[in-house]
C-alpha cells in the first residue's frame, strides 16, 4: 500500500511519459508515439505562491496593463517552447481535436484545471477552453499567462499565428479562454531565442552519482508524507501547492522580465516569496537542521543539490546538477537568498557566480546585516 502514491505519480501523473526520479533530478521520457522520436526532458516542481506573488508584485509596481502584456508573452513563449520540444509536427487536420485533447489533458497535471472542457471548431479554427480553479490564475485573478499559453500551443500546431484572450467570470470559479484567428495579432514568439533556451536540454547536467548528505528524491518525500498528491492530482509540500514544470519556464520568465526592464522586481519578489515559504515549510528550530531541510527540499523538487561552506561574512553555495542556463541563475540566486535569510536571520547579497565546469555553479553571497523575522 505504501507505494500506491508513487505508482500513481509514475504512471498516471505524467501520462504518456516514463519518469526517471532520483535525488536532485526528475526527467520525463516521451514515448515516440507522442513525439517524432523518444526524448528526455528535465522536470522541476515549483511553489505556486512564488509565481503568483511575482505576478501580483509586478501589478503593484507597474499596473495591470503592463503586467498582463508581460505575462501574456511569458505564456505564449512557454506554449511555443512546450510544443517545440516535440520537434516539427505535421498533424492532419482531422487529428487536431484529438491532439488538443491529449495536450490539455497532460497540462491538467500541471495545475491547468481551467482547461477541463475543450471545444474546437475545425472550420473556423476557434478554440474555447473552460474550467475552474486554474493554477496561478486563481491567485492572481488574471488569465493572461493561460491565454498566452493557449495561443502558443495552437499557433504552433496550426502553423498560423492565433491569439487568445481570457474571458473569465467570477475567478476562480469560471475560467474561459478563447483563441481564434480574428483576434488582432499582438505578439509572435522569438523562436530563435526559445531554441537557444531549449538547446540547454541537450546538455542539462546529469545527476550527481555519488551519495550526498540530506539529498532526497521526490519519491522519498512521498514515502515520508511530506509531499502529498490529492485525489484530483494536486501536489503539495506540507500543504503548499507545488506545480510540475520545466526549467525553461523559469528561464522564459527571467528572460521576459529582463526584456521588460523588470529584473529587480523579479529578484525582490522571488526572494520575499521564498522567505515567507520558509516559515511554513521548515519545521526544525536549529539553523543547521533548517539548512538540511532546504537541501532535502531542493533535491526532491529536481533542482539538483546544494553544499554550503562559510568564510567570514561570505557564504558559498555549491550547486551540483542544477537545471538552469543563462537567465535562470538570477531567479535561482534570489530563490535561495530568501531561504537563507530566513534560516540565518541575516541579509545576504549575491556577489558573483563561479562556474566549475558543466556540473557545478558556486553562488557567492555576502552577509550584510541582520534581518527581522
Amino acid at each position: 500500500m505504501k507505494n500506491i502514491r508513487i505508482t500513481i505519480f509514475k504512471k498516471l501523473f505524467f501520462p504518456k511519459t516514463v519518469l526517471i526520479d532520483s535525488p536532485g533530478l526528475i526527467t520525463s521520457k516521451t514515448n515516440k508515439r507522442f513525439s517524432s522520436k523518444e526524448k528526455h526532458k528535465r522536470i522541476i516542481f515549483d511553489f505556486e505562491d512564488v509565481i503568483a506573488d511575482l505576478y501580483n508584485d509586478t501589478v503593484r509596481a507597474f499596473g495591470h496593463k503592463k503586467t498582463e502584456e508581460l505575462w501574456y508573452k511569458v505564456g505564449k513563449d512557454v506554449g511555443t517552447a512546450y510544443m517545440s520540444f516535440s520537434g516539427k509536427l505535421n498533424i492532419p487536420a482531422f487529428l487536431i481535436p484529438t491532439t488538443l485533447n491529449i495536450i490539455f489533458d497532460i497540462l491538467k497535471t500541471s495545475g491547468a484545471s481551467g482547461f477541463d472542457e475543450i471545444k474546437y471548431n475545425a472550420k473556423t479554427r476557434n478554440l474555447i477552453l473552460s474550467g475552474s480553479d486554474n493554477g496561478y490564475c486563481r491567485k492572481t485573478q488574471s488569465s493572461s499567462m493561460a491565454a498566452g499559453l493557449v495561443s502558443g500551443i495552437l499557433s504552433y500546431l496550426l502553423k498560423q499565428n492565433i491569439e487568445a484572450e481570457g474571458k473569465c467570470k467570477d475567478c476562480p470559479k469560471q475560467c474561459l479562454i478563447i483563441a481564434k484567428p480574428k483576434i488582432k495579432p499582438t505578439y509572435v514568439s522569438n523562436t530563435k531565442k526559445l531554441r537557444t533556451i531549449l538547446e540547454y536540454n541537450k546538455v542539462n547536467p546529469a545527476p550527481v552519482k555519488k551519495q550526498l548528505t540530506n539529498s532526497n528524491s521526490f519519491s522519498d518525500l512521498l514515502k515520508f508524507k511530506k509531499i502529498h498528491i490529492s485525489d484530483r492530482g494536486k501536489v503539495s509540500y506540507l500543504g503548499n501547492i507545488i506545480i510540475p514544470t520545466s526549467p525553461e519556464f523559469i528561464e522564459i520568465i527571467s528572460y521576459n522580465y529582463d526584456s521588460f526592464s523588470c529584473k529587480e522586481i523579479l529578484g525582490d519578489s522571488v526572494k520575499n516569496a521564498t522567505f515567507r515559504l520558509a516559515s511554513k515549510v521548515f519545521l526544525q528550530k536549529e539553523k543547521v537542521k533548517k539548512f538540511c531541510e532546504l537541501q532535502s527540499l531542493f533535491s526532491a523538487l529536481g533542482f539538483g543539490h546544494i553544499l554550503m561552506r562559510k568564510a567570514g561574512k561570505f557564504t558559498y553555495l555549491d550547486l551540483l546538477g542544477q537545471p538552469f542556463n543563462k537567465y535562470g541563475y538570477y531567479f535561482l540566486s534570489n530563490y535561495l537568498e530568501g531561504f537563507l535569510e530566513f534560516i540565518y536571520e541575516k541579509n545576504f547579497q549575491l556577489k558573483k557566480i563561479r562556474n566549475k565546469g558543466q556540473q557545478i555553479r558556486t553562488f557567492v553571497y555576502f552577509e550584510c546585516g541582520s534581518v527581522n523575522i
